[in-house]
C-alpha cells in the first residue's frame, strides 16, 4: 500500500468507525448474604460440580478447582474425582437443606463445599450484529450472571456469597451497520475473573 498524507487519517477514520460499532463489556458485583471472605486456613474443602447454561462447565471447574488447589492443595477435592465421596453423580446448583445433608452424609470428612453456578445468560446480539436498522429502534443486550457460594457442612450455614454481572450492550438508536459485542459465555469468563479476584482479595490462606 502507498502510504499517502492522508493514509494517517483515513487508518484513523476506519479505527474510529470500528470503536463506534464496539460495545465494551461493563460488569458489576454484588453480594446478598456473606461476602467478608473465607478463611482458609483450616478444614477440607469440596467443590461441587459447576452448572451454567453454556458450554462451560468443564472449563470454569478447571478455572476454580486450579485456584484451589493453589491454595490449600493438600485440603481440597472435586466432588468427581475423590473416590471417599459417596454422593450421587449428580449434585443440583442449588444447595438447599436437604441437599447440604446428603452432601455432609456422602461426604463426612469434608467442613466446606464450593459452589459455583450460573442461572442467568442470554445473547440477544450475538458477537457480530449486523442488523443496523432494527438497533435503532430497540435495544439489544447480551449478559451474563455467576455465582459463588461457599457452606459450611458442619453447621449446614451458608458462609459466603457473591454474584458478578457482565452485560454488553447495543443501545437503542445506534445507526452502525456492524456492532461487535461479547458473547454470553465471554462475558460468563470475565464473572469468574472478577469472583476470584474479589475471592483471593478478602480471605485467609
Amino acid at each position: 500500500m502507498k502510504i499517502t498524507g492522508q493514509t494517517p487519517i483515513l487508518l484513523l477514520f476506519i479505527v474510529m468507525e470500528v470503536l463506534q460499532g464496539c460495545s465494551f463489556p461493563h460488569y458489576s458485583l454484588l453480594s446478598n448474604g456473606p461476602s467478608v471472605g473465607v478463611d482458609f486456613t483450616k478444614g477440607k474443602w469440596l467443590l461441587n460440580e459447576v452448572h451454567t447454561k453454556s458450554s462451560l462447565d468443564i472449563k470454569l471447574q478447571q478455572k476454580l478447582d486450579a485456584f484451589l488447589t493453589s491454595k490449600i492443595a493438600d485440603r481440597y477435592s472435586y466432588i468427581h474425582t475423590d473416590k471417599t465421596v459417596l454422593i450421587p453423580n449428580t449434585i443440583s446448583s442449588v444447595l438447599d437443606l436437604e441437599t447440604l445433608k446428603t452432601i455432609k452424609k456422602g461426604a463426612s470428612q469434608f467442613d466446606y463445599v464450593v459452589n459455583l453456578y450460573s442461572n442467568k445468560q442470554q445473547n440477544q446480539a450475538g458477537t457480530i450484529d449486523i442488523d443496523g436498522t432494527s438497533n435503532y429502534y430497540k435495544q439489544k443486550e447480551n449478559s451474563a450472571t455467576l455465582t459463588l457460594e461457599i457452606y459450611d457442612l458442619n453447621t449446614l450455614q451458608k458462609i459466603y456469597t457473591k454474584s458478578a454481572t457482565g452485560t454488553s450492550t447495543i443501545s437503542k438508536g445506534t445507526t452502525s451497520d456492524v456492532n461487535f459485542t461479547t458473547s454470553s459465555d465471554m462475558l460468563l469468563l470475565g464473572c469468574y475473573k472478577r469472583l476470584e479476584k474479589s475471592l483471593e482479595k478478602t480471605s485467609n490462606y
